[in-house]
């Protein structure tokens, strides 16, 4: 890979990195190299692969400004390529996982950065040509936005797995809580309505102590 790496060899660079993972390769040889192809595609105007590269890249540094600039730069230029072809579901599908990052990229105080400024106004566009779509089974840009949707949504940091797995929690464990109250009230009222069964009433009371 470092070979590849140096002579710009990039079509048997995307070859090695399919054995990256297996050979255990450096994790910093494989964030260069990973980088190195999204931009070298991107160059190249392979948007969409451009994309996949560089969301493998952010794994390994999800705050590195070269990826985050590439990533959203390519995404942006593949919407301009595909804006008059794209169905409402493909839109959906894209809006869906840049929402995702900018939830992650929020989290982590990010909000403001440029980056993530930019990816922001990504969002806005899906958003806006959604407005003008029409409903397809598959359009040309179908194929290109289930490898992107695929690329982002599975190449995620372990902070992002545990923060998608609060946000689809927190309704469910706010629904048990919810229950737990209830049945508190329900167990607090049974105990109110034995006690004041088993207490005689006041003047009786008084009647026995005499």
């Amino acid at each position: 890979i470092e070979a590849a790496l140096e002579k710009k060899d990039f079509k048997k660079l995307t070859e090695f990195l399919e054995l990256a993972d297996k050979y255990e390769v450096r994790k910093s040889i494989r964030f260069k190299a990973w980088l190195e192809t999204g931009l070298y595609y991107q160059r190249e105007g392979h948007h969409s692969d451009s994309v996949v590269a560089l969301s493998v890249a952010r794994v390994y540094q999800p705050a590195n400004i070269k990826v985050l600039n590439g990533l959203f730069t390519s995404l942006n230029e593949f919407i301009s390529e595909f804006r008059d072809r794209f169905s409402t579901e493909d839109l959906v599908a894209i809006s869906e996982q840049v929402r995702s990052l900018l939830e992650y990229y929020n989290a982590e105080k990010l909000w403001n950065s440029p980056s993530i400024q930019q990816g922001r106004q990504i969002y806005r566009r899906i958003n806006y040509l959604k407005i003008d779509s029409t409903s397809a089974v598959e359009t040309p840009a179908s194929h290109k936005v289930d490898r992107i949707v695929k690329a982002l949504r599975e190449n995620v940091t372990m902070d992002e797995v545990a923060a998608d797995y609060a946000r689809i929690m927190a309704p469910v464990f706010l629904e048990l809580l919810a229950k737990d109250i209830d049945e508190g009230r329900k167990i607090k009222k049974k105990k109110s309505k034995k006690k004041k069964l088993q207490d005689p009433p006041e003047g009786q009371e008084k009647e026995k102590k005499k």
